[in-house]
């Protein structure tokens, strides 16, 4: 292994803690670290975004179409909201 190899895993991982492995968004563990900082620092004129997503019968997706096609559904409804 070279410091090469090592700092793109490092900086990886380090993307993986921070966000989710399928969609990229950021994680809750990451909301939750950095919430009180960031929504004492906003303005009253700011405005900002934050979904929680449940997808109704989503279990039932996974069971009748598969999982990859859950990951995708998962993917899209990420897509979507970040818009």
């Amino acid at each position: 292994m070279n410091g090469w190899w090592i700092g793109k895993q490092f900086d990886r991982v380090k993307f993986l803690s921070k966000r989710g492995y399928l969609t990229k968004a950021f994680n809750r563990r990451w909301v939750y670290k950095k919430y009180d900082r960031f929504f004492n620092s906003l303005e009253t004129t700011d405005r900002i975004k934050v979904t929680l997503v449940d997808i109704n019968q989503f279990k039932q997706i996974n069971d009748h179409y598969g999982h990859e096609v859950g990951d995708r559904a998962i993917c899209e409804v990420a897509e979507n909201q970040s818009r």
